[in-house]
């Protein structure tokens, strides 16, 4: 109850005007940024926390035709125990790893990479690190965890990596 009393007489309507009622000018560090004025975002390196999705770079604003997929094979089975977590990565990115790999083959420093949370923006390692949870159980390939699929090619049986076989596009047929 003592709780409850202070709460409502400090967190009023007042209090969050008088706060937030200049929230969007920004203080004098925000104000010091230098951008051009522009109805989109001016893209920058790719490797950049925050980097254009390739489908845009390739279609531009219609990405419908993108969407057109032929042959397409599943990469998974998964159970009921599977989570955002095995999904979508959230901690560090490891220098083995294929998002790793990426940001080392573009000049990014094993101490830059960070975690997955603050390259969120940046699809390239976000699509890297997609299936990469080191305990998610594809029932396509049983007895091995992590982020390993079954290849679909007849010259290459062996299991992959779940981002390789999705993003191995130079190898795929076309229709």
């Amino acid at each position: 109850m003592e709780v409850q009393k202070l709460v409502d007489k400090f967190v009023t309507t007042r209090a969050f005007k008088k706060r937030y009622a200049d929230v969007f000018k920004g203080d004098k560090f925000w104000r010091g940024i230098k951008t051009k004025p522009s109805l989109t975002y001016a893209w920058g390196r790719q490797v950049d926390l925050c980097a254009q999705p390739s489908l845009l770079r390739r279609h531009g604003q219609d990405p419908g035709r993108a969407l057109q997929h032929r042959g397409a094979r599943p990469l998974g089975q998964f159970g009921d125990s599977i989570t955002t977590d095995h999904i979508s990565p959230a901690g560090s990115i490891k220098k083995d790893s294929p998002a790793g790999a990426y940001l080392g083959e573009h000049g990014v420093e094993a101490k830059d990479f960070n975690q997955y949370g603050t390259r969120r923006g940046n699809h390239e390692v976000m699509m890297r690190g997609t299936f990469a949870n080191i305990r998610l159980k594809n029932e396509m390939v049983p007895g091995i965890e992590g982020g390993f699929t079954i290849t679909t090619r007849p010259t290459s049986p062996s299991r992959s990596s779940t981002w390789r076989c999705a993003t191995r596009r130079s190898t795929r047929r076309r229709s």
